[in-house]
């Protein structure tokens, strides 16, 4: 139907290394660990590699929703944490510094680093004097903390991440899935960590809230090649297998009201790869969409 209409057609120039690399990046649907990177780092060079995560990082304030979890993918895939270092902004937009709070940041990711080093990013004196901290007094306040990173920060990083990676591994065992990567598996009975299933249950929320626009309602008055039409033009993050699109265009035809779905999410601000993640995933898994729902109605519920 839509190879017939013309709908898939492309005039484009040829893509750039950094353009090829996102496209391989962003497609890949396997487990993007350190034989992942290797790949990336065998296929492209240097410079690219180097302009890839640069505009990735580009998006980003030390803080903002998205952060860690690039950090994460970063250092997952073998990359050198001295070169992150570099990428990040350490001055917010009033020109503030970011140094203290993008060590609490790197702090806080769910990820342990062996033989890392950050003393000359932080340009910590190594002839400074120094305090003792004790491991669990350095987690008992904020100000223990800023403490910690103030007088020791290489010290408290490494016991952060050992901390982290032990109560990643308790949430492993303790929930199916953990991340928002994994939504998009979800079966009937699994159980999704309590803030990301949160997150699932306030997402849905909002994107019921969307099908109030006018465009909504305009394009429900259309036939059903027009509404696949639109959800194939508006389409700029998700990417999906073409079994699944075949599914959707299916879906838009044989049941009207199931349009609202793609394009609530179509709609959706997608900033960070973790809502383009959950975007995938509520747009090719029936289940978690469903589930979705229910989580929303309690978020209604609890503010009655």
């Amino acid at each position: 139907m839509f190879e017939q209409s013309g709908l898939f057609y492309s005039t484009a120039p040829p893509m750039r290394n950094k353009e090829k690399l996102t496209v391989f990046e962003h497609a890949y649907l396997g487990k993007k660990d350190a034989e992942f990177g290797d790949c990336m780092r065998n296929y492209f060079d240097e410079n690219t590699i180097e302009d890839f995560w640069k505009e990735k990082l580009g998006r980003f304030e030390v803080g903002m929703y998205g952060f860690d979890s690039l950090f994460n993918k970063y250092m997952t895939m073998g990359f050198d944490l001295e070169k992150f270092c570099g990428y990040v902004k350490l001055q917010d937009k009033d020109g503030n510094d970011q140094h203290g709070k993008f060590i609490k940041r790197v702090m806080d990711a769910k990820l342990h680093i062996k033989d890392k080093n950050c003393a000359d990013m932080l340009e910590i004196d190594p002839e400074a004097e120094q305090i003792k901290i004790d491991r669990e007094d350095a987690f008992s306040s904020d100000e223990k903390m800023e403490e910690a990173i103030d007088q020791d920060a290489s010290e408290v990083f490494q016991w952060v991440m050992d901390k982290n990676i032990e109560n990643l591994q308790k949430m492993q065992e303790e929930y199916d899935i953990i991340d928002f990567k994994n939504l998009k598996f979800y079966e009937d009975g699994d159980t999704i960590r309590p803030g990301l299933e949160k997150s699932l249950g306030k997402s849905r929320k909002f994107l019921d809230s969307i099908l109030d626009e006018e465009t909504f309602t305009e394009l429900m008055a259309k036939d059903a090649l027009a509404r696949c039409r639109w959800i194939v033009e508006q389409n700029r993050h998700i990417l999906i297998r073409e079994k699944d699109w075949e599914k959707i265009f299916t879906d838009i035809e044989e049941h009207k009201e199931s349009f609202g779905r793609y394009y609530s999410i179509q709609r959706a601000k997608m900033d960070s790869d973790e809502i383009v993640d959950m975007g995938a995933a509520l747009m090719i898994n029936d289940k978690l969409y469903e589930y979705s729902k229910v989580l929303a109605d309690q978020i209604s519920e609890d503010l009655h």
